[in-house]
């Protein structure tokens, strides 16, 4: 009597465990799938790929454009108490960040940037 409460127990587990399985693969997002698809795409010889960014397709980048074109981008200014940061528009990249509560040590009256 107990192995036969034993083997139903292991079914029952074991069929718990499946349906979990399979509710967790119907509810993953589908973007999750595709990112590990790219990183299954990787060279035989190890190398990374790195991606390239281009303002038409087709065109190589050069390095010093990028900078230019992140110089280029709209900022805008948060400022709070403590300190003053310009994001770019492009990529959210911060440019430039002062404390106002903190002084420069070089400079006589500036915060430090």
């Amino acid at each position: 009597m107990d192995q036969r409460r034993l083997i139903l127990f292991l079914i029952f587990s074991f069929s718990l465990v499946m349906l979990w399985d399979g509710w967790i693969k119907h509810n993953q997002p589908p973007a999750a799938q595709q990112q590990a698809a790219a990183g299954n795409a990787a060279p035989a010889d190890g190398a990374v790929p790195t991606p390239t960014l281009s303002a038409t397709p087709g065109q190589p980048v050069v390095p010093g454009e990028q900078a230019s074109q992140a110089a280029a981008a709209p900022r805008t200014v948060v400022e709070t108490d403590l300190l003053r940061a310009e994001v770019s528009a492009q990529g959210g990249d911060i440019v430039r960040l002062e404390l106002k509560q903190h002084k420069a040590s070089g400079e006589a009256g500036g915060n430090f940037v």
